[in-house]
């Protein structure tokens, strides 16, 4: 019996609830997987709202502190985003600073939190 390949929603739910050294290996399997793979030229436009689960976040928030909005186009005052553009900028050294940087802080207000 042929075995049915993975859905991407399934992929994403899973993603969510692994450890983080689990969650890199996963990535770069994709990576190694998709590695010869053309990303068509005509790819569309979405906004954050559409390109948010896609990404494996839960809401566009979560994007928008990362500052996803630097890989944004501007058509007529509303930003829209090509996945695989977003999907470079969440591998970016520049998003995991910035991923540092919104950790530290949190963890900054909790301590915080507990003191008080």
């Amino acid at each position: 019996m042929k075995e049915t390949p993975p859905t991407l929603e399934a992929f994403l739910a899973r993603y969510a609830t692994e450890p983080a050294d689990i969650k890199q290996a996963m990535l770069a399997a994709g990576m190694k997987a998709t590695a010869g793979v053309e990303i068509p030229e005509d790819e569309p436009y979405l906004s954050l709202t559409e390109v948010t689960p896609k990404t494996g976040y839960r809401h566009y928030t979560a994007l928008w502190r990362l500052g996803v909005k630097t890989v944004a186009e501007n058509f007529g005052g509303r930003p829209r985003y090509k996945l695989s553009k977003v999907l470079a900028f969440l591998r970016s050294a520049e998003c995991q600073r910035r991923r540092a940087e919104l950790r530290h802080r949190r963890q900054e207000r909790e301590k915080k939190a507990v003191k008080a």
